[in-house]
C-alpha cells in the first residue's frame, strides 16, 4: 500500500475505544446472566483450576465487540479492507466454532480442520510468513515458510486455549501481547515516519482488543464470574498470532521478537505436550500439568494450609501467579523483546535466552507430568 494521510479525528476515536470498554463490560455482564440461564457452565475437572462450576462463554463478547469496531473503521476512515475482511471472517468463525465447542462439545478432529483452513487463508491472502534468522543463516523458502506459518498459527490459536486454565492469566497475557506489539512498532521509530493502511489496521486493531479485554478483565480477574472459554481463547489465539505474523511480514518487528513476546505461553505449552508424547500419555486429553498450573497448585496448597480456606487459597493463588506471570513478562520478556529488535542479526541467541530460564522452571515443577 502506498503512503496516506493520516488524519484521524482522535476525540472521535477515544471515544470508539471508550465505549469499547463499556460496551465489553456491558457485553460481559449480559454473557454471564445468558450463560446463567442456559446452564453454560465451566464444570470442574482434570483440566480445570476452579471447583465450582462457573459462568463460560464470555470471550464471545469481546470478540462480537473487537469485530464490529474493526469493521465499522475499516468502512469509515482511509483504511483498505481487502486485506483485513479475510482475518476478520476467519477470526469470526474460529470464534463462532470455540462458542459451540463452550456449548457443546464438538470432536478435536472437527476443530482442528477448521483451525487449519482458517490460518490457510490467513497466511495466504492476510499476510504472509517472515523469512526466519539464525544468525548467518536465514531460511528464505516460500514453500517451507508457507507451511511453517500455517503449523506456528495452528499452535498459537491451540495454546492460548491451553493456558487458559486459571482466573485473568490469558486475558492479562493478551494485554501484555498487544501492547508489545504497540510498544515496539512505535519503539521502531522509522516504521512511524510513513503512516500506511497496514499500519493503520494495525493500530486500530490493538487499541481496541486492548479496551475490550480491560472491559472483560473486570469480571475475569481473581475470583473470576466468567470465563473467556473456547470462544475467547481460540479467538485471542487466532487473532493476536495473525497480527503478530503480520507484523513481521511487513519489517515492524522480526520472527524471534514475536516468538520473545510470546515466550511465556509459547515455552510452557510447548514443553508441556512434548514431555507427554515422550511420556506415552494421551497428550490430548484434559489435564492440570502445565507450568501454570502446577505453580498455582503450589499456591493453593501453601495458602490453604496458612487459612485453612480452600476457596479464599484459590483466588490468593490465582491472584499470585497473575502477578507472577505479569511481573516476569514486564521484567524479563518485555526488556528482551526490544534487544531483538536492536540487534536482529542476534535474534536467535536472545530468544534463547529468553526461553531457558522458562524451560528450567518447566522441568523443575515437573510440567507434563500428571
Amino acid at each position: 500500500m502506498g503512503n496516506i494521510s493520516y488524519k484521524m479525528h482522535y476525540q472521535h476515536f477515544l471515544i470508539l475505544i471508550t465505549v469499547t470498554f463499556f460496551l465489553s463490560i456491558l457485553f460481559t455482564k449480559f454473557a454471564i446472566f445468558f450463560a446463567e440461564r442456559r446452564n453454560i457452565k465451566s464444570i470442574a475437572n482434570q483440566r480445570s483450576s476452579h471447583f465450582i462450576p462457573v459462568a463460560n462463554g464470555g470471550g464471545l463478547g469481546f470478540l462480537i465487540i473487537t469485530l464490529i469496531s474493526l469493521i465499522i473503521l475499516t468502512n469509515t476512515i482511509d483504511m483498505s479492507t481487502k486485506n483485513s475482511n479475510y482475518l476478520i471472517f476467519t477470526s469470526m468463525v474460529i470464534g463462532l466454532v470455540g462458542f459451540a465447542d463452550d456449548i457443546n462439545d464438538i470432536p478435536a478432529l472437527q476443530r482442528f480442520i477448521v483451525q487449519l483452513l482458517a490460518s490457510v487463508i490467513v497466511i495466504i491472502f492476510f499476510t504472509q510468513f517472515p523469512n526466519i534468522n539464525f544468525l548467518d543463516f536465514s531460511i528464505q523458502n516460500k514453500p517451507f515458510l508457507f507451511v511453517f506459518g500455517i503449523v506456528f498459527l495452528v499452535w498459537l490459536t491451540n495454546l492460548y486455549n491451553f493456558m487458559d486454565g486459571i482466573d485473568g492469566l490469558a486475558t492479562l497475557e493478551g494485554i501484555f501481547i498487544l501492547l508489545c506489539y504497540l510498544f515496539i512498532i512505535f519503539y521502531n521509530g522509522n516504521n512511524m515516519l510513513l503512516i500506511t493502511h497496514e499500519k493503520l489496521f494495525f493500530f486500530n486493531s490493538i487499541l481496541i482488543l486492548i479496551s475490550a479485554l480491560f472491559g472483560f478483565l473486570v469480571f475475569n480477574f481473581p475470583n473470576s464470574s466468567i470465563f473467556m472459554g473456547d470462544v475467547g481463547s481460540s479467538f485471542l489465539g487466532f487473532f493476536l498470532g495473525s497480527i503478530g505474523i503480520y507484523a513481521a511480514s511487513n519489517d515492524w518487528i522480526n520472527f524471534w521478537t514475536l516468538a520473545i513476546i510470546w515466550s511465556i505461553f509459547l515455552v510452557d505449552a510447548t514443553v508441556t505436550l512434548l514431555v507427554r508424547i515422550l511420556r506415552g500419555e494421551v497428550w490430548y486429553d484434559a489435564h492440570r500439568s502445565h507450568a501454570y498450573q502446577k505453580i498455582t497448585q503450589s499456591y493453593v496448597k501453601k495458602i490453604s494450609e496458612k487459612y485453612n480456606e480452600e476457596s479464599h487459597s484459590r483466588t490468593k493463588a490465582h491472584r499470585s501467579v497473575c502477578l507472577l506471570y505479569s511481573l516476569v513478562n514486564l521484567a524479563w520478556v518485555f526488556p528482551l523483546s526490544i534487544l531483538s529488535m536492536n540487534y536482529p542479526s542476534i535474534g536467535f541467541l536472545i530468544a534463547f535466552l529468553c526461553f531457558m530460564p522458562i524451560v528450567i522452571v518447566c522441568f523443575y515443577v515437573e510440567a507434563g507430568k500428571s
